[in-house]
């Protein structure tokens, strides 16, 4: 119980951290945005956010399951902070490192989609649109 009450109070200050990041986004804050999600991977992971940047898509589960002992409710936090983080470059126009973030965003929402014993309707519509997000930027020409 105490476990889910943890993952329960994590996952509202994410998305108390997300709204936040979108806002500033949305106004154009990017330092501002690009700081709060600095604090976020700090507070809610414990870890920096270069940690997971630099992890190949192809070990991402992997890494962050054996190295970093991260649970469903870590991978869903990140896959989260990677979606905004996406979301951010794709603001800042750096394509090609936005289309990197969606794609471990996707992998991850994929990867906790098989490995749940739950039906996510909201993880479904992520994967969805993530799917959407890359195939456009591609199509577009903004791969790397």
């Amino acid at each position: 119980m105490y476990q889910q009450d943890y993952i329960l109070k994590m996952l509202e200050m994410l998305g108390k951290f997300i709204a936040a990041i979108v806002s500033r986004i949305t106004k154009g804050n990017y330092s501002e945005a690009q700081d709060l999600l600095t604090e976020s991977y700090h507070t809610l992971l414990k870890e920096d956010a270069a940690k997971f940047t630099f992890i190949p898509k192809e070990e991402l589960t992997v890494k962050l399951i054996e190295e970093h002992h991260f649970n469903n409710g870590h991978l869903e936090i990140l896959a989260q902070l990677f979606n905004v983080e996406a979301q951010l470059k794709e603001a800042q126009q750096n394509y090609p490192l936005s289309i990197e973030f969606y794609e471990k965003s996707l992998l991850l929402h994929e990867f906790l989609e098989k490995k749940s014993q739950t039906f996510s309707l909201q993880r479904n519509t992520d994967i969805e649109h993530l799917k959407d997000k890359v195939l456009d930027l591609k199509k577009n020409g903004f791969a790397c």
